[in-house]
């Protein structure tokens, strides 16, 4: 078995020969079950991309492997090394790691790279800095916090976000925080993966510097394809639309993870009917009064990028005027 993996990595180690090029790398920013891969899949559609997949997971092997970071206090902003993450981050770009390259033969992966998207969902805290220091652009996705957190089996960094003196002084007042206590030792399920996906958005969407980020949704990409498509290429200097248009309709490589309901309308041949139900399909798993509660808990943080009722985001959070909700008819 350890001679299997020793391989695996060595396939990886030889898969690659990247030499960077004159565009800005991408570092792409999401909730972790927000849609990620498929967005990251999307953009590694283009020629001569290279991907990480969440390199700050330290729950993943090749993340262990490398040894930089071990348990997710390290990510908090109480404890995070910065020095140490840029360092990281610098031999990633210069593929001194090179067990950590993309599997050969998952979907593509190249043999000669010179631009790469990073796909991270921790370090949220500081991911503009990250951004300085890449010289990159972000994409950042947001999803709803109800489909994501039904997506999760566990949020495991929602202790040490309970724990984050970081978090309660800037975004929570003494008012709301009895509550968020109550929701982290008492709550549903649900309630807690909602609490967790605030946690690992506020930072971003009240506290962090985006006026120059790329700020997208799950929703409105499955919902309105072409302009998202057309946004993504303009901001980020994509230069093949046809691939990132096919990449659109695809699955992404982690489609395992989702349920049978999702692999059942992943089958459907009606595209259109496909993406409605992609974005809908929550609502068969949640009551209205269950949602209300979940979805009272973004007010706690003075969120207001979703809202109950509404299964996209609010209008100034979408990028095109004629972005509808299935079922919802033009003004």
């Amino acid at each position: 078995m350890q001679f299997i993996e020793e391989l695996k990595y060595l396939l990886r180690a030889l898969g690659n020969r990247h030499r960077q090029g004159q565009r800005p790398n991408v570092l792409l920013c999401a909730t972790p079950r927000g849609g990620s891969t498929w967005l990251m899949e999307i953009i590694a559609s283009q020629p001569r991309m290279k991907f990480y997949d969440e390199p700050f997971n330290v729950r993943r092997a090749d993340v262990a492997r490398a040894g930089r970071f071990t348990r997710w206090a390290e990510l908090m902003p109480e404890h995070v090394d910065t020095a140490k993450v840029f360092a990281y981050l610098d031999d990633l770009a210069q593929n001194r790691l090179p067990h950590m390259n993309p599997r050969p033969f998952r979907r593509h992966h190249r043999l000669f790279t010179d631009r790469i998207v990073f796909k991270i969902h921790e370090l949220e805290f500081m991911a503009d800095k990250i951004r300085q220091h890449l010289q990159a652009q972000v994409v950042y996705l947001l999803r709803h916090p109800i489909p994501t957190s039904l997506s999760r089996n566990v949020y495991p960094r929602l202790d040490y976000f309970m724990r984050s003196p970081y978090y309660r002084e800037r975004y929570l007042t003494e008012a709301v925080w009895g509550e968020v206590q109550r929701i982290h030792q008492q709550g549903t399920d649900l309630e807690k993966g909602v609490l967790s996906w605030c946690f690992e958005n506020v930072d971003v969407l009240r506290g962090g510097n985006v006026s120059n980020w790329t700020v997208i949704s799950y929703e409105e990409l499955l919902l309105n394809p072409v302009k998202c498509c057309g946004y993504l290429a303009e901001r980020l200097n994509l230069e093949d639309m046809d691939a990132l248009l096919k990449s659109i309709d695809e699955p992404s490589s982690n489609i395992r993870m989702s349920d049978q309901d999702t692999h059942k309308i992943l089958h459907e041949h009606d595209k259109q009917a496909r993406k409605k139900k992609m974005v809908m399909k929550w609502r068969g798993k949640v009551g209205e009064a269950e949602e209300h509660r979940a979805m009272a808990i973004l007010a706690l943080f003075g969120l207001d990028v979703y809202t109950a009722g509404r299964c996209i985001a609010t209008r100034s959070y979408l990028l095109f005027e004629d972005t509808q909700a299935p079922g919802q008819v033009a003004a």
